[in-house]
C-alpha cells in the first residue's frame, strides 16, 4: 500500500505546522510551503524527525505560479495528492476613515484568492487520480463582522460561501471540499489580540479537530462548539442591537 500524501500551505507556523508534524506521525508524507523560508525549513525538520519524508518550498499563495509550482513539485516527489490543507491566511486591521485599500488587497489576495490558486493548483490532480480532499481553512468570524477587523472578516466571509458551492461542485469528481472554521487558536496571529478570547485552543488541539474531520469525512467542521453556538447566535442577533453593543461600549 503506498503511502499517502497531504500538502499543507503556511505550513510553516501556527495550525500549519501542528498539522504537518501530525500527520508525519499518522505515516503520510508531507509537503509544505510558506513565504518565509527560515521557519519553513525549521518546520520540515521538525517533521523529519518524525520519520516521515517532507517536501519544505519557499511559496507566496498570492502567486498563481508558485503555488502550481509547489504542487508540481510534490506530486513529482510523491506521486499523489490525497489531502490539500489550505491554512495560509493573514489578518490586518483597518477601517473606512483610514481605507487603507492595500490592507484590503493583501489580505483577500492571501486568505481568499490564495485558496483559489491552490484549488485551481491541485484539483486536476486529484480529478485525475479519482478523488482527494481539500480542506480550507476559514474562521467562525465570518458570522458576524467587527470594527477594524473587516479585512480579515471580508475575506473569511467570501472563502466560506465559496467553499459551500465547491464542496457541491466537487463532489462529482470524488473530491471532498471541506470548509474548517476554528473559533479563537493560540497563534502568532491572535498573540496580538488584546481582548477576551473564550476556549481558547491550542494549535495541537486544533490540528488532531482538523484530521477528524478530514477523516469522517464532512463537508463542513466549525469548532470548538461553545465558540460556535454563540458565533451562531450573533449572527442571529438583529444588526440594530450588534451596533447598540459597540455603541454603549459594552463590546470594544
Amino acid at each position: 500500500m503506498s503511502t499517502k500524501t497531504v500538502i499543507i500551505t503556511g505550513g510553516s507556523r501556527g495550525i500549519g505546522r501542528s498539522l504537518a508534524v501530525a500527520y508525519a506521525r499518522k505515516g503520510f508524507n508531507v509537503s509544505i510551503c510558506a513565504i518565509h523560508n527560515e521557519s519553513l525549513q525549521v518546520a520540515r525538520q521538525m517533521v523529519e524527525r518524525e520519520g516521515a519524508s517532507c517536501l519544505a518550498v519557499p511559496c507566496d499563495v498570492r502567486n498563481a505560479p508558485d503555488v502550481a509550482h509547489f504542487v508540481e513539485q510534490t506530486r513529482a516527489a510523491f506521486g499523489t495528492i490525497d489531502v490539500a490543507i489550505l491554512n495560509a491566511g493573514i489578518a490586518r486591521a483597518t477601517d473606512v476613515i483610514e481605507l487603507d485599500l492595500e490592507v484590503y488587497r493583501l489580505v483577500m489576495e492571501t486568505n481568499f484568492f490564495g485558496v483559489l490558486n491552490a484549488i485551481k493548483a491541485v484539483m486536476p490532480v486529484m480529478q485525475a487520480q479519482g478523488g482527494g480532499t481539500i480542506a480550507c481553512i476559514s474562521s467562525l468570524t465570518d458570522a458576524r463582522p467587527v470594527p477594524r477587523a473587516s479585512p480579515y472578516v471580508a475575506s473569511k466571509a467570501a472563502l466560506s460561501a465559496m467553499l459551500e458551492a465547491a464542496s457541491i461542485e466537487a463532489a462529482a469528481s470524488n473530491v471532498n471540499v471541506l470548509s474548517i472554521r476554528p473559533g479563537f487558536i493560540s497563534t502568532d496571529m491572535t498573540a496580538a489580540n488584546t481582548y477576551p478570547m473564550p476556549f481558547l485552543l491550542s494549535t495541537d488541539e486544533a490540528a488532531m479537530k482538523i484530521i477528524r474531520a478530514i477523516e469522517k469525512p464532512v463537508y463542513r467542521m466549525s469548532f470548538p462548539l461553545p465558540t460556535y453556538l454563540l458565533s451562531e447566535l450573533l449572527r442571529a442577533m438583529p444588526y440594530k442591537l450588534w451596533r447598540w453593543m459597540f455603541a454603549s461600549g459594552l463590546i470594544k
